[in-house]
């Protein structure tokens, strides 16, 4: 049975935020006729472009580093945020530079 543009989207929140998989979505909704097969290439897919995602922002991190690396005064604590804001990344820890 396929899938609908909705019950995609639910079933990517549920699977990403509360980290439920094809056991728990047929077990929590029986009324919907899902199948484990199904639920499981759905979630594969879905796992996988989550991991294009994180790949894609990897490549930013090069940006980052030649930011940290530019900085003026070596030794001197610099947001890592403030520099992920510069290059576009996701980041937030703080970094030392030198």
């Amino acid at each position: 049975m396929p899938f609908s543009d909705e019950e995609k989207h639910f079933i990517k929140i549920l699977h990403k935020e509360k980290r439920y998989c094809s056991h728990k979505f047929i077990r929590e909704f029986p009324n919907k006729n899902w199948s484990r097969r199904g639920l499981n290439h759905l979630i594969k897919k879905i796992d996988e472009s989550d991991l294009t995602v994180r790949t894609a922002s990897h490549d930013d991190s090069n940006g980052v580093a030649d930011l940290v690396q530019s900085q003026d005064r070596p030794q001197t604590r610099c947001s890592v945020r403030q520099i992920s804001r510069e290059t576009g990344g996701l980041y937030s820890t703080t970094l030392i530079c030198s």
